[in-house]
């Protein structure tokens, strides 16, 4: 942090009573999640992140790994040939509770034809700085004329930590 940004920071931060680089004190999803979270477990989405966009009610959730590139692409290189895959996104909704459900959607493209194939998921457990993202991966589709998929998904259970918020 710059010296600039440093005074910058302990200005604001003792105006409204808080201090620079200290975790959230959020005690569940109901309260804002937006930001970059990194995913810290399981060891085969390390280092992964997500970005949330919170609108109060609804969260928008976007993969900022390049799925071609880590282990956020469950299909590591194993697309039928010609298939394109763009990341994953999310859709949650606050209904009441403490949890964000929603879906997660990918889009498959096949030449000219497109394919947007949506699963559950959910933020759960917000404790801090700490959250749980569960994906049922969308998966690839069988038939790209009717964009059927198969019935099986893979299920990614992620545990994610707010990365800190740059000045």
């Amino acid at each position: 942090m710059s010296r600039v940004a440093g005074v910058a920071c302990v200005v604001v931060a003792s105006a409204v009573g808080v201090a620079c680089n200290e975790p959230p004190s959020r005690t569940s999803c109901a309260q804002v999640v937006g930001g970059t979270w990194r995913v810290t477990a399981p060891a085969a989405h390390v280092g992964e992140e997500w970005a949330f966009v919170d609108h109060g009610r609804t969260v928008e959730g976007y993969a900022l790994s390049h799925p071609g590139a880590t282990a956020l692409d469950d299909v590591r290189g194993t697309l039928p040939e010609g298939v394109v895959a763009a990341p994953i996104s999310l859709s949650l909704e606050r209904a009441g509770g403490t949890t964000l459900v929603g879906t997660a959607t990918r889009r498959y493209m096949q030449g000219t034809r497109v394919c947007k194939v949506a699963r559950m998921a959910n933020l759960a457990d917000c404790r801090g700085s700490i959250a749980g993202l569960t994906v049922v991966v969308p998966p690839v589709p069988s038939d790209f004329t009717t964009c059927a998929t198969p019935e099986d998904s893979t299920t990614w259970t992620l545990t994610l930590q707010q990365a800190a918020a740059t000045r």
